[in-house]
């Protein structure tokens, strides 16, 4: 049975009601409107302007689906102040500095917590979890890596701005989203600045809501004067007003909407105003002060309960501006009032208005039309919510999973930025194509320029952590300056410019490694009863190869055969531990004292990257991905084949051939910045 774990942000310390477990949080019973509207002893916020569009999503949700619905998030943490002083101000469409080095870690950190909550509360592969906004931008990356096949969803609140890729900070965020699945946002233009951020293949994205945005230039010039006949006839019959409230959240918007208010109080004179302003030190010109504004008041002063009642109280409500003061405004008039709500083209919420219109394109044929608008439903705060939670449980029950497609521009960018540099590849299948006879697999001319180019760098250490044996990688490999290679799959390494092999078994008795002989008797044995088969012995592993066996079907039959004589030597019964593969078309025994993942830890050790670029294209592989899981940070594991293809890698490219092209294009790179 699926469940959906919600992933949300509280933007301060918050004291929790006792639950069986402190991560999980208990949600207030409506929404918080103000940084004062919650303080009692069980709920307490600081600042909630992002929390407050994710409590009704996941309100919504529970409301809108039957399944089992969990919330998470920290019991207490400190804010983060790449969060609070950078992100928040680059969703508002505002600039700010980036913050020093520690900030961005500390974020990190952060979302690593969250991921340690996340963990802790997942059961299988069935349930899903959605992450509420771009505070949690960070996260997809590293559940992918503790998680590989869960379901994670990113919903996005606010308006996607366009992110620099030159920018390592931005390059993080956006390969973390890229390791969603699903990714949601408010309106097409959020998908379409996402994507120009990406410049390359992108996760399935869906919007939250369909937009139904309109430009003040598409209101026809008919229904304006309608609009303003039927007010102007209205006001003649009726000595009743009508209340507008005119709230602007930016303070260069208030001059503009004075004008507005004062024309429109000349066409129709039944109208009274009341004006929200952003602060109370804010002072009219002559030019600008007017009498036609009943009541005004200061944003920064207003508490909730009377801003409330001037929703309740007004015929039409118009809120300006895009920052997070205008959407929470938006989001408390749609859920506290069913009267004609205007807001500005930018405004996330402008699926829900009654009109949308550019911030200067407030004037008193918009405030008429609003007037003369009919009043909205009641806001179905599901909607949203229950669009999205159909497509994730449509998601997680009909879709197989694909690893996303590589994006070589994200991963260009950061390797151009990383300052100390590690790349761990595969030989078989990664740097050459897999052919009948393993002999033809020789590099290519341009894969010893490539790999002899990365080398040269002083801030790259590169390794081939290959299957195949000592004397192969030498003879092919060995004339590049700088290469480490790793043989047998992590049973033999060599450093850089050392010319010693380590033998990573030295110290193994030989009762650990007696199933060797008994390997390959029963290998031997099939081989006879399968024509075309052939052996390969290495020192610390044994492979039987059948690509090239003369009935096909006969040495599929003795594959299985084969495998179930091998599963007897596992256990005692061989004599030490080893590990039974299938490869692509062969089977292989090896001794499970070494893999390639623990050559790779080792060399991380010693490196201490901040850039890590490992591929590999079969099982033995996952070992590497396996052990890059604890660098979520700095590991971009790449898979090479098909993007069906089960593996924990965070991204795949379709075929070596593919991905050496992408190592020439690394090394353009290199050759252009020394130019």
């Amino acid at each position: 049975m699926s469940r959906i774990i919600h992933v949300a942000y509280l933007t301060s310390c918050i004291s929790f009601p006792s639950t069986a477990h402190s991560n999980i949080t208990v949600l207030p019973p409506s929404p918080p409107q103000s940084p004062r509207h919650y303080d009692t002893e069980s709920f307490k916020l600081e600042n909630n302007l992002m929390w407050q569009p994710a409590w009704h999503m996941i309100m919504g949700a529970q409301t809108s689906h039957s399944i089992e619905h969990v919330t998470v998030s920290l019991a207490s943490h400190q804010p983060a102040s790449f969060l609070v002083d950078y992100l928040d101000p680059l969703f508002e469409g505002n600039s700010a500095a980036l913050p020093e080095e520690d900030a961005f870690r500390h974020y990190l950190n952060l979302n690593s917590k969250f991921a340690d909550q996340v963990i802790d509360q997942y059961r299988s592969e069935d349930d899903i979890i959605w992450l509420h906004d771009y505070a949690l931008a960070l996260l997809p990356a590293i559940l992918r890596h503790r998680l590989p096949k869960a379901t994670i969803a990113l919903a996005i609140y606010a308006q996607f701005p366009t992110l620099d890729n030159r920018i390592p900070e931005h390059l993080k965020i956006m390969q973390s989203m890229l390791a969603a699945d699903l990714l949601a946002f408010q309106m097409k233009r959020d998908i379409d600045a996402f994507e120009t951020s990406c410049a390359g293949p992108i996760s399935s994205v869906c919007l939250l809501g369909q937009s139904a945005a309109i430009p003040h230039q598409a209101i026809p010039r008919s229904i304006r004067n309608t609009t303003t006949s039927t007010a102007r006839s209205s006001s003649s019959s009726s000595s009743s007003k009508r209340i507008v409230l005119c709230h602007d959240t930016d303070l260069s918007l208030v001059p503009h909407t004075i004008a507005a208010m004062d024309l429109a109080a000349a066409v129709d004179p039944s109208l009274e105003f009341i004006h929200i302003r952003p602060s109370s030190s804010y002072t009219p010109s002559p030019t600008t002060a007017t009498a036609t504004i009943s009541t005004t008041y200061s944003h920064e002063s207003l508490n909730p309960e009377t801003y409330q009642r001037l929703l309740a109280s007004a015929d039409a409500t118009l809120i300006m501006g895009h920052n997070p003061a205008a959407t929470v405004a938006a989001q408390a008039c749609l859920s506290s009032s069913t009267a004609p709500l205007v807001v500005s083209s930018r405004s996330p919420l402008s699926a829900k208005a009654t009109l949308v219109v550019d911030e200067n394109g407030l004037d008193a044929h918009v405030i008429a039309v609003a007037v003369g608008s009919p009043r909205r439903d009641a806001l179905d705060a599901n909607d949203a919510a229950a669009r999205m939670g159909v497509q994730l449980l449509d998601f997680a029950n009909t879709s197989t999973r694909k690893t996303p497609l590589l994006n070589t521009t994200l991963l260009s960018r950061a390797y151009q930025h990383a300052k100390r540099r590690l790349m761990l590849f595969d030989y078989d299948g990664t740097l050459a194509p897999i052919v009948s006879n393993p002999d033809d697999a020789r590099p290519t001319p341009a894969l010893l320029h490539y790999l002899q180019t990365l080398c040269k760098d002083p801030r790259n250490v590169v390794w081939v952590v290959s299957g195949r044996d000592q004397a192969t990688l030498e003879a092919w490999l060995g004339q590049i300056k700088g290469l480490g290679l790793s043989a047998e799959h992590g049973s033999f390494m060599k450093h850089p410019d050392q010319q010693a092999w380590i033998d990573m078994l030295a110290q193994a008795s030989p009762d650990m490694m007696r199933w060797q002989s008994r390997a390959l008797k029963i290998f031997s044995e099939f081989t006879a009863e399968t024509p075309g088969t052939v052996v390969e012995q290495k020192k610390a592993s044994i492979t039987w190869h059948y690509r090239n066996a003369l009935d096909a079907q006969q040495a599929l039959a003795q594959v299985e055969a084969c495998h179930d004589r091998l599963v007897g030597l596992q256990g005692g019964g061989g004599g030490g531990g080893i590990d039974i593969l299938r490869g692509k078309m062969n089977l292989e025994v090896r001794s499970l004292l070494v893999n390639k993942g623990h050559v790779v830890r080792r060399i991380q050790e010693e490196v201490a990257a901040d850039f890590i670029l490992c591929a590999g294209d079969d099982r033995t592989d996952e070992d590497m991905f396996r052990a890059l899981a604890n660098y979520p940070g700095a590991a971009n594991c790449v898979h090479i084949g098909h993007q069906n293809v089960d593996t924990l890698a965070q991204s795949s490219i379709e075929s070596p051939e593919q991905f050496v092209a992408f190592l020439g294009q690394l090394c353009s790179q290199l050759k252009n910045s020394a130019l």
